[in-house]
């Protein structure tokens, strides 16, 4: 088992650091992730690797192999939703082609796209739905049926939460987990699920240095409890 992590680079193609379960780096990908590269998923109907840009790039979508970090696929989704601050979710078990844009705007407001991927680089865009303050969105991952999002206050970095939603973002907040605490300076960097527990980073943007936690189960679906 490896963790993948995507390195900001700003405007430029963003660097994979490949990471053993000690935090030993044992391999680097250059420029193999989008600008600001945001969220990595492994792509379980190909073993690959399905990444986002982020930040202030306008959103991709970028399938990438996890031993050499070739690109695959690149999906350019210039222009949807706010174009922006993308994060990408995708549902490994039922439709492995069917990703879950996510975008937002400088007040935090969301809209989550429907992106039906071809193998020739194409897509067919479906339904946006859209939400309002969110808080900054940190990483997005698809289980069964719903979108689990980590977001974090700005600029304190403080009120770390996973929140459940919908695809479609009906209902509204479906349910909130608040971390025990949440380490100022620190951004959230990604989540994913493995295992029945989430995992996420955690970077510290005066050393540049990343942490990764886990919790002991998945809030909502479970006892509530961490071990991070």
């Amino acid at each position: 088992m490896y963790f993948y992590w995507a390195k900001d680079a700003g405007i430029a193609d963003a660097d994979v650091y490949v990471l053993d379960l000690k935090g030993n780096v044992v391999d680097t990908f250059i420029g193999a992730a989008p600008p600001h590269g945001a969220d990595i998923h492994w792509r379980e109907s190909t073993d690959t690797l399905i990444c986002s840009s982020g930040g202030s790039a306008v959103p991709e979508i970028r399938e990438i192999n996890k031993t050499t970090g070739a690109t695959i696929h690149s999906w350019d989704c210039t222009g949807i939703g706010y174009n922006q601050n993308a994060l990408v979710a995708h549902d490994n078990s039922y439709n492995p082609s069917t990703f879950y844009l996510f975008t937002g705007d400088a007040s935090f407001n969301i809209k989550v796209t429907i992106i039906t991927a071809a193998d020739n680089n194409t897509f067919v865009e479906g339904a946006t739905a859209s939400r309002s303050n969110l808080y900054v969105p940190q990483g997005l991952v698809y289980k069964d049926g719903f979108l689990y999002l980590l977001s974090d206050s700005y600029p304190s970095k403080s009120n770390r939460m996973i929140r459940k939603l919908n695809t479609d973002l009906s209902g509204g907040v479906l349910a909130t987990y608040m971390f025990p605490t949440s380490p100022q300076s620190k951004e959230g960097e990604g989540l994913e699920i493995y295992q029945n527990r989430f995992y996420f980073g955690s970077l510290d943007r005066g050393t540049n240095g990343l942490s990764i936690f886990r919790t002991a189960n998945i809030p909502f679906l479970d006892s509530v409890g961490s071990d991070w």
